[in-house]
This record gives C-alpha cells, structure tokens and sequence, in this order.
C-alpha cells in the first residue's frame, strides 16, 4: 500500500491521485528526454530534462565562421555538382585542404559510407561536415546509389562518440514532406539544390551545423582554386545543355534512360540562380510530373518540347519561355461566333439546301477571317526553339507523321457524331502546331475547340451537327492540309534544308 508523503500539509479534502510521476515521465519519453523525482521533507520535486535545438540568430548565420577543426565531405555523380558543392564548401569557410568531394568513380559512390568512415577515424579531433546527394547514378546507367541510404550506413559503422563529430546530410532536388521525413530518417538533416549564393548556402547549412555542434567560430581560411559564382554558372549552362541533347538522342527509344537525366536535369536548374524564378518553378514542376512514370507517354514528345524550350529561356539570352498567353496567337483573333447568319435564330428547321448553303457561308467568312494571317511564321518557330535546326527538324518530323491521317480524321468524328472524340482530336493538334509557326490552324482550332466545349455543356447529344460546328471542322481539316504542303513544300523536315532556311534566310 502506498504511503502519502506530506499529508500534514495537504488540506483537507484534498488528496492527489498520484498521477504527476507518470504523466511527467510520458511527457519525458515522448520529447527524447528524462525525468527524475525527488522527495524533500517539505515537498516533492519532479525535474523534466529534454532537448531543444539552440537559438540561432540571423547575425550568427551571416557572420558565421567555421572552427579550425572542421573538415568536409561530399559526393555528387554529376560532375558540374561536385564544382557546386566544392563552391559551397568553400562559401561556407572550408580550406581546400580540409575538404574533399568524390564521384567521378564508381567506386566512390558505391562505397562512400567506408570511405567516410575512414576520414572520421583518422581525424578524431575534427567536426566533419558530409553531404551526400540522394541519387548517385553510375557511370554505365545501370543502377542508382541512394546517397540517404549511404548516410544511414555510416551512421550504422561509427561508434556514439564519432558519430557525435559529424552533421550528415543529404542533398537533393526533390523536396516534398515525404522526402524530407525520408532524409532526416536516414541522415541529421537535408540541403536543396538551392541556387548557389552566398546567403543561401549560409542559411541552408549554418543553422544545421549550429545545432549539432554550437558556435565555435573562428578565422576562415583562404580558399584559392575554388571556381567564381561566373565560373560556376558557366558549367551548370554547359551540363545543362549536354543533358538535352542527351535527352534528345534517348527519349523516344529508351525510356528507362529519361527519368536520371531529367533528375539530373532538375538539379542543375535548381542550382541556377534565382533570375528567373517563374520559369525556373515551371520547369521544375514540369519534370517532378515525369517523376514515377514507368512508360513512355504517348503525348511526351510536345511536352518535352515545350520544356526544352522552358529550359533554353533560363540558359539562354533572349530566349523566349513557353509561357505563352492561353492563345499564342491571339493577336486579333476573330471570332467565328459572331459569323453565325440570323436565319440560324428561325424556329423552322433548315432544308438541307438551306443548311448547305449557311455552313459554306460560315466556312468562306471563317476563311476570310483566317485570310490576314500566314500559313506559317517562320520566325515563331526559330525563337521558339532558339533556332536549333535539329529539334525543329524532328518537331515538323513528328507533326508530319502524328497529324498526316487528323483532316480525314475531324471529318470521320463529326460524321458519327463522336463529339468528345473530336474535341480531343482538335485539343491535340492545337496544341501541336501552337509551336510550329501555323497561325491559321492554331487559331480556327482554338476557336472549334471552345465552341465544341461549348455546345457540349449546353447540349443532350445533337442528333444533327450545328452548323456553325461543321462549317469550323471543315476548314479546320483545309487549312491543316494547307499547313502540311506548307512544310513539305519548305522541306524543314529535313535538317540540312532547315539549316539553310533558318541561317540563311532563304
């Protein structure tokens, strides 16, 4: 039976139920901490020990110093990267002497949680600073080290006290709650692929170091042979670029290739800077969609089109971004509504003579209308793809034979009455030639489009085709037969002539 400690001092009535001990030890367990009690003669005294991250001020960030005694450790399989953690390192105070960043072998990433290992033993003075990036591609393409997986293996090798000595970190483009609970799982804590600037590295990793280790600043130390902020960006445009071209040559025969160079191609455009943060969040947004695809899509080559172009607006002066309004050419876009003849309002049915002739005349007003812009503008398509004759080439390629059965098809759909298939149809092929100059087939399908919408919100099922609607896929069908002799008849299908046509104005 229990014994009440103090019950002179109790009032009464007033009896505790014994709870407190309990309740404070849960409150321990849960925030990785101790309780402990005591009794005194005149009361009793719990005491709750937890831990907390320090306080770190923003002058503690921005005037940070590393200790003498600090030293670093890095893997990237990109070797842009390896200069970008090299330039942090060096932002953050590390001599290069003191730092180390390895990848260029397989080895290296296949066993970098031993290779650390080794460093943190042999320097047994010394806070050692590890990032690790999450997606360690080797050289072959094989197969894919997870660099959080690594972290969690040293982790695993090194005794308490040496463990003590290191911040383990991962370093990734991919940031979502469930990576990040993923990384602090497995490492101390998470670095994005942030641009690198000065400010930004120091608040990304400062805070993390303070935490782990407290404040010990000290003199930095020179840093010679680290690349320049100009250098660093000159390498990350030319990495850029090679992994587009690299996408280019796999995408359309070997998808298993695609997702490591997107990855690869994420964490690049992460790195830049911050010029151009709208188009840089887009095209960051647009590769985590291709993130958990397995397949191919079979809608990916135009999208990687308009990504590629998204890309070449960030590494490129003068670029145009994709981001075009939601008509890329709605310059003085008609309005096929307004074509519409009044005798449509009549409440008598339309003989079929009666009918042919409005829909004709509502083709030859929406043909006037189209009359004012060209079959194909030429100079859209050089800024748009940054006048790259090779992608064009394939663009118009691609066009060529995606869209060569789409005339017979809009009149196929329209016969049987096939509106949602239609609509599909016309979305499609909008959105392929938005990007390949045909002004006339983009704006009569952007029109036939939100009349096909429309009239479907509107309508039970027509048993008979509005007029307005035949007289639109009609000329949609002439005017994409149009575009094609266009191409043929320019012959940009064909890289060698696209060269001429686009370098030599002919």
């Amino acid at each position: 039976k229990g014994r009440r400690m103090h019950a002179e001092s109790v009032p009464s009535g007033r009896h505790s139920a014994g709870d407190g001990g309990w309740i404070m030890a849960k409150c321990a367990q849960a925030l990785g901490g101790e309780c402990t009690i005591s009794f005194e003669p005149q009361q009793t005294v719990f005491t709750l020990r937890c831990p907390a991250p320090r306080h770190v001020t923003d002058q503690q960030v921005l005037s940070f110093t590393l200790p003498a005694n600090a030293r670093a450790i890095a893997v990237d399989d990109s070797q842009v990267q390896q200069w970008t953690l090299m330039s942090m390192l060096s932002m953050l105070g590390f001599p290069p002497e003191r730092m180390r960043v390895v990848g260029g072998e397989d080895e290296e990433m296949e066993n970098f949680a031993e290779l650390v290992a080794s460093e943190v033993r042999a320097h047994p003075d010394d806070l050692v600073l590890v990032i690790a990036d999450d997606n360690l591609e080797l050289s072959d393409g094989s197969r894919t080290v997870s660099g959080s997986s690594q972290l969690m293996e040293l982790r695993e090798s090194l005794s308490p006290s040496d463990e003590a000595r290191t911040l383990l970190l991962v370093r990734s483009a991919n940031d979502s709650d469930a990576d990040v609970l993923k990384y602090h799982t497995c490492a101390h804590g998470f670095v994005t692929k942030d641009p690198l600037e000065h400010e930004t590295v120091l608040r990304a990793i400062v805070p993390q170091w303070l935490h782990r280790f407290g404040d010990q600043s000290q003199t930095p130390a020179a840093s010679a042979g680290v690349p320049s902020a100009h250098q660093l960006i000159t390498k990350l445009v030319t990495e850029i670029r090679s992994i587009l071209e690299r996408i280019d040559a796999v995408h359309a025969s070997d998808w298993a290739r695609v997702w490591p160079l997107m990855h690869q191609l994420k964490g690049n455009v992460r790195s830049l800077p911050r010029a151009s943060a709208p188009i840089r969040k887009k095209v960051l947004a647009a590769i985590e969609e291709y993130r958990d695809v397995r397949e191919r899509p079979p809608d990916f080559y135009y999208s990687w089109l308009l990504l590629r172009t998204d890309v070449h607006a960030l590494v490129e002066p003068g670029v145009q971004s994709s981001e075009p309004s939601a008509r890329p050419y709605a310059g003085s876009a008609m309005s096929v509504h307004a074509l519409v003849p009044s005798s449509l309002d009549q409440e008598r049915p339309m003989t079929s003579a009666e009918e042919d002739e409005v829909i004709a005349s509502v083709a030859e007003a929406t043909r006037s209308a189209l009359a004012e812009r060209p079959v194909q503008n030429l100079s859209k398509v050089k800024a748009v793809f940054a006048g790259d004759v090779n992608v064009i080439s394939k663009a118009v390629s691609a066009f060529l034979t995606a869209h060569a059965n789409t005339p017979a098809a809009l009149i196929s759909q329209l016969a049987v009455r096939n509106y949602s298939k239609l609509r599909s149809t016309v979305h499609q092929c909008k959105g392929s030639v938005a990007y390949l100059g045909a002004e006339r087939v983009h704006s009569i399908a952007q029109e036939l489009q939100e009349c096909l919408e429309k009239l479907m919100e509107d309508s039970n099922g027509w048993q008979t085709p509005p007029v307005l609607l035949q007289a639109q896929v009609r000329v949609l069908a002439e005017e994409i037969d149009i575009f094609v002799r266009e191409l043929e008849r320019i012959g940009i299908r064909d890289k060698a002539t696209a060269e001429r046509v686009f370098h030599s104005g002919v």
